[in-house]
């Protein structure tokens, strides 16, 4: 009598889990065609590459390796500058050294920034235009301020930071500056790219140069650790399934160059190479040429449980001699 009476009940919760599972899957199918199915039909998994210049206290991810110039900040105050051009974008990165301690002022860090927005206003001929939004931002504890400007259905974002660093015990403050600038043409790849620029930014204390080690090859013990404990368990590694060749510069053929760049590469399920960061580095633009090579490369993916999963590989593409090559 009791399962006579229980049977129903049974039957209805049966239905409800049949349905729940249906929905769950036509939610999970929805979910992974949105994700491949971007609009404007670009891939948003595009390789991008951690740019981190020698001794600076900051990283970002860039689409390809920037073009580098000096440029004077005023009052006698160089910087560096590293400019490359997006889908849609205008990327720069500006970055001064060993500063007084009056760029740790907000109001110094608005004055220079005001002044890279400016002047990159006049480059663009925008006569009329104003900064819309300024407020105060943050990245990994450190404080800045974020500039936007826009003309014409062109838009202009930057953010500046002053960063203290004095090394423990030294003789006197020293600061650093940061500055992020991206012009979109207002396109939707544009703005996801500019996106994915200011999302990217690192920063941090640069490590003592005393051994003549470079930032880009130093480890963090405890972003090691942190990413250690966030990364599946890898049962196998990913397998390159081709070595494409570089192309050599005529630079680097009149100066004939040779040697290795290695680069650790982020190997997607799918075998595709989806992020690249440099180890070592050659002249004349091979480092470009390599970074181009490395994007053609193909993989068997890595395992974990069996299933596919994307995981942090080591790569070497050599540049050979004139008189080695075959």
């Amino acid at each position: 009598m009791r399962d006579a009476m229980r049977r129903p009940y049974l039957q209805y919760g049966a239905i409800v889990l049949a349905v729940g599972a249906l929905f769950l899957a036509s939610k999970s199918l929805a979910i992974g065609h949105n994700q491949t199915q971007k609009p404007g039909g670009e891939d948003p998994s595009a390789t991008w590459l951690r740019f981190a210049p020698k001794g600076a206290p900051f990283s970002v991810r860039l689409p390809n390796l920037p073009d580098e110039r000096v440029i004077d900040l005023g009052s006698c105050t160089p910087a560096h500058v590293y400019r490359v051009r997006g889908s849609g974008c205008y990327l720069e990165v500006y970055w001064a050294a060993n500063l007084s301690d009056y760029m740790s002022q907000t109001e110094s860090v608005r004055r220079v920034l005001a002044q890279l927005v400016s002047e990159r206003r006049l480059v663009l001929g925008w006569d009329d235009s104003t900064i819309k939004r300024d407020r105060a931002v943050a990245v990994d504890g450190n404080a800045g301020l974020e500039a936007i400007a826009q003309y014409s259905g062109v838009a202009l974002r930057a953010w500046a930071f002053p960063l203290n660093t004095k090394d423990i015990g030294g003789p006197s403050p020293s600061h650093d500056f940061i500055a992020l600038l991206a012009t979109t043409d207002g396109s939707e790849s544009g703005l996801r790219e500019s996106d994915r620029f200011f999302g990217s930014l690192s920063l941090y204390l640069p490590f003592p140069e005393a051994d003549g080690g470079s930032l880009a090859e130093r480890s963090d013990p405890i972003a090691d650790l942190l990413k250690l404990m966030a990364s599946p368990v890898v049962t196998t590694k990913p397998v390159p399934l081709n070595r494409p060749r570089p192309a050599y510069t005529a630079e680097s053929e009149s100066a004939n160059v040779q040697g290795t760049v290695r680069a650790r590469a982020l190997v997607g399920a799918d075998g595709m190479v989806k992020e690249i960061e440099l180890i070592d580095h050659l002249p004349c633009g091979l480092d470009q040429e390599a970074i181009l090579a490395i994007k053609k490369m193909r993989f068997k993916p890595a395992t974990e449980a069996g299933k596919p999963t994307e995981a942090w590989t080591e790569v070497e593409v050599e540049f050979q001699s004139r008189g080695r090559r075959r």
